[in-house]
């Protein structure tokens, strides 16, 4: 059986690390930082654990294209999966905490978190990225800098046509 473990929010980089290498040492596949507004940074938080273990997965879940670009989520990701040396991993989602906090509108959430998925799983290829979506436009990304396996990215569904979408689109 393999076993995550989702952090509370309110958890230090160094009480994230500490409690990642405890959960390495129980051989859990992988230690999750929760993306809320009230909360440090997932990405960021997540850092001292990816340099401190060497077998766990270091995921981040939900991030939502209305918070970041999904250029921008690519980026993050691809940089964690560097510190990670390839075991990081996501949760893409159309909905969540921030886009009531931020006020925006979430039209088209099937399509938002599909396109988002499509972006980040191509620039992990480390080829440049031209992208034309129909919500979201890449031009000349290039993230040849990433060397390590691309990190797993999961979407976050509930509802029947996200199912679809999710089977279709991402790695789980």
């Amino acid at each position: 059986m393999e076993i995550d473990v989702i952090l509370e929010p309110d958890l230090a980089p160094a009480q994230i690390a500490e409690l990642g290498q405890a959960a390495e040492s129980y051989g859990l596949r992988c230690l999750w930082a929760s993306n809320y507004s009230s909360a440090r940074d997932a990405f960021m938080s997540l850092v001292p654990m990816a340099g401190s273990t060497r077998r766990i997965g270091v995921g981040v879940l939900v991030v939502s294209p209305w918070e970041m670009h999904p250029l921008k989520i690519a980026n993050a990701l691809l940089t964690l999966n560097e510190y990670a040396k390839g075991r990081a991993q996501l949760v893409v989602s159309a909905g969540g905490e921030w886009t009531g906090v931020m006020g925006s509108a979430r039209p088209r959430r099937v399509r938002a978190a599909r396109e988002t998925i499509e972006i980040i799983k191509a620039a992990s290829r480390g080829e440049r990225l031209n992208y034309e979506g129909e919500l979201y436009k890449a031009r000349g990304f290039d993230a040849a800098w990433a060397r390590e396996p691309a990190p797993l990215v999961y979407a976050g569904a509930s509802k029947p046509q996200m199912f679809r979408m999710a089977a279709a689109t991402a790695d789980g």
